[in-house]
């Protein structure tokens, strides 16, 4: 397997990633009116400083309140880094091992002469123990229609049950990859059994206190329904979206907390990544108390969770690439902006969530929306590779003449399209607000106090053209004249 720090720089330069957050912040909306997505949160941190925290849209269609960068947002399988963390820090303890069989701590499971009861912990983590994804016909619980509201998730009995049944393996321990809710959810019966104590107590105690996640809960607390952005169902083709409405009986994944409980924010998901980080200073950053640095995880055991143990990829190639490149103990892994990442995402009734982070760099972000096709990831990786641009490629000498940067800058649009340019680090770049992933159209350099030379683009474009500007008498870009001479004027950003 491959390092974290195998393929990459550990250090980026804050000033050049504060750049590539300002960009960020217009890209990210303009995809998501170009996407129709309800709303987008999103946060980047490096570090543990927070460079940037926005939102755009609405937290809810119907209301049209505004989303905020304080909604709560449904995190869904994020839940599973959390019991991850858990479970490690009580192996690291001595109180289990990740070898013992989950019949030892669930005693039911051996009682029934569950398949379950044999599987290891450890499989049970990489989601290689091969049971069932979500529910197991004629278990007594046995349809997953919890996770669209029509029903409550299984409580504690319900879960033993479906555990026990005998088709809750479906395939071999070690076999492959196979994503299990119900695995991740006995997890967290192991975790109350070892301890003694319920999920929720655990995590705010030994994870969300400690590391200052005021904005996180692990569990449906009824008193914050309200602080949470209303969720929304798929965009159905040349219609509108329609809102969830959660109520209380269907929102509280009870027994399927270890799996998928958890709610939080952009801002608090980028805090929780970096506690996983091994950049200098994150562990002091992310503590309420300043004088303690102990880490969520000993430097041994926070590598052993994020290094990838099986590959998540369908070997048929029909299967969602999307859902990260391997799997390690809690975490994805999954190539992102030209750097190795670890994360999570979380797929909710109405939320879809994603956070990516650099172990190495101390570089995380967090993407949340509020619809259930929401495209985190890809919002995700659009940010990364703004980091990337920002922080690679060759410096415009002009940028050591203060301002002479940023003149050019801003949304221009024609008939034809529309054009952003940029400052990313020390240059100027072309980009198209609307394109899937932000790459330069265009590399721009100054050549004039009026133009720029477009010193890199496609052969259909107009490398080695200049790009000439007229300013107001204010000294603001009033008009660009790009390739064929055709005209682009300003247009006000959202």
């Amino acid at each position: 397997m491959t390092t974290d720090a195998a393929h990459q720089s550990d250090q980026l330069d804050a000033e050049h990633v504060r750049t590539a957050a300002a960009a960020a912040a217009d890209w990210l909306e303009a995809r998501r009116d170009h996407l129709r997505v309800p709303g987008v949160q999103a946060a980047l941190s490096l570090r543990g400083e927070l460079l940037l925290s926005t939102a755009s849209g609405v937290a809810d269609e119907g209301t049209g309140e505004p989303l905020r960068t304080d909604h709560l947002f449904r995190v869904a399988s994020h839940s599973k880094a959390f019991a991850a963390t858990l479970v490690l820090r009580l192996a690291d303890a001595g109180a289990l091992s990740l070898e013992d069989r989950l019949g030892r701590w669930v005693p039911e499971l051996a009682a029934a002469g569950s398949p379950a009861a044999t599987v290891p912990l450890r499989a049970l983590l990489e989601h290689t123990a091969g049971l069932a994804r979500d529910s197991v016909e004629g278990a007594g619980h046995g349809d997953a229609d919890h996770w669209q509201g029509e029903r409550p998730f299984p409580d504690r009995a319900e879960l033993v049950a479906v555990l026990s049944a005998p088709g809750v393996a479906v395939l071999g321990v070690y076999e492959r990859f196979k994503y299990s809710n119900l695995g991740y959810a006995a997890l967290g019966l192991v975790l109350e059994a070892v301890t003694g104590r319920p999920w929720a107590e655990l995590v705010r105690t030994e994870l969300l206190e400690p590391l200052g996640l005021r904005r996180t809960e692990p569990t449906w607390v009824p008193e914050r329904a309200a602080e949470h952005a209303s969720g929304h169902a798929l965009l159905a083709l040349g219609g509108a979206r329609r809102p969830v409405r959660w109520e209380s009986l269907t929102a509280d994944a009870r027994a399927m907390d270890a799996a998928t409980g958890v709610s939080s924010t952009a801002e608090d998901l980028v805090r929780w990544a970096t506690a996983h980080c091994d950049a200098p200073a994150t562990a002091r950053r992310v503590r309420q108390d300043p004088d303690d640095e102990r880490p969520v995880l000993p430097a041994h055991l926070r590598r052993l969770a994020r290094q990838g143990a099986w590959a998540t990829d369908d070997p048929s190639g029909g299967g969602p690439a999307a859902s990260g490149d391997e799997y390690g103990l809690g975490w994805q892994r999954l190539t992102a902006g030209g750097r190795r990442t670890v994360g999570h995402g979380g797929g909710f009734f109405g939320h879809a969530t994603r956070t990516a982070f650099d172990p190495v760099t101390g570089l995380a972000v967090a993407v949340c929306t509020n619809a259930v096709d929401g495209p985190a990831l890809p919002l995700a990786r659009g940010v990364l590779r703004l980091v990337e641009l920002a922080t690679t490629g060759t410096p415009d000498p002009a940028a050591a003449r203060p301002g002479a940067l940023e003149r050019f800058t801003g949304r221009f649009a024609s008939q034809w399209g529309v054009l952003d340019v940029v400052r990313l680090g020390d240059r100027l770049v072309a980009l198209d607000p609307a394109a899937d992933l932000p790459g330069p159209s265009a590399e721009l350099r100054v050549a004039s106090d009026d133009a720029l030379l477009v010193t890199a683009a496609p052969g259909f474009a107009a490398p080695g053209e200049l790009l000439r500007y007229a300013f107001d008498v204010d000294g603001r870009a009033a008009a660009v004249r790009g390739a064929g001479g055709i005209t682009h004027r300003p247009v006000s950003r959202p």
